[in-house]
């Protein structure tokens, strides 16, 4: 009888012991790796519209936008600029820089159509290269006699954007300085760009300020 209960007893705890220890797991394979998807790259809300189809002239954009930029307090002087951008004072200056790079844009379009390289004996003399009106703005080496700039550029380097663009602004900055004007009467004597004067034959007034109503999207 005793051996039985010790038996029993002796049974017992094996299988309590037994219950109570659990067998080890075997270690869970490592989730595959996911590789990051690359992030898109960001949209500059100051992408200019001559940069359609045309990723050359991103860099064009952010010479432009810097020049204007700036001088933009002076731009603000115009008395007319609110004929090309109507709400102009009221924007944010971000928009305000681009209304007035799409301005230059416009004005580019009907001097040069986009050609940096384009030279024009135009009204120089066909035997003094400085004289010539040259590159995106159509400025000529010469005019660099009588406006401030950092430094003077050579006639090579007028016809790259960037030093063309910095010599069309100082001369526009100077316009507007002496006649809180952007778009001159054909008399004026500060007149420079046939297309921005009020009553010349080759003006493209009307087309500028569509131009530039249309590709901002904010003007009006």
């Amino acid at each position: 009888m005793k051996w039985t209960i010790r038996i029993a007893t002796i049974l017992c705890v094996t299988l309590i012991f037994s219950a109570c220890i659990t067998p080890p797991k075997s270690p869970e394979p490592p989730s595959p790796s996911v590789p990051s998807l690359p992030l898109p790259p960001p949209q500059s809300s100051q992408s200019l519209s001559w940069e359609a189809g045309h990723d050359e002239r991103k860099a064009w954009s952010k010479a432009l936008l810097g020049i204007i930029e700036k001088d933009l307090e002076i731009y603000l002087l115009a008395s007319d600029l609110p004929i090309i951008c109507p709400k102009i004072k009221s924007l944010e200056k971000e928009k305000q820089i681009r209304a007035i790079a799409e301005f230059w844009i416009a004005t580019i379009y009907h001097e040069s159509g986009f050609d940096p390289r384009s030279q024009s004996v135009d009204v120089g003399s066909k035997d003094k290269r400085s004289t010539w009106s040259i590159g995106l703005t159509q400025i000529s080496e010469i005019d660099q006699e009588w406006v401030s700039l950092d430094r003077r550029y050579s006639y090579d380097e007028l016809l790259t954007p960037e030093p063309n663009m910095k010599l069309a602004n100082a001369i526009m900055v100077r316009q507007i300085n002496r006649n809180k004007k952007i778009l001159l009467d054909n008399s004026s004597k500060d007149r420079y760009w046939a297309v921005l004067l009020v009553g010349n034959k080759y003006s493209e007034i009307k087309n500028i300020i569509e131009r530039v109503q249309n590709k901002t999207g904010f003007c009006l």
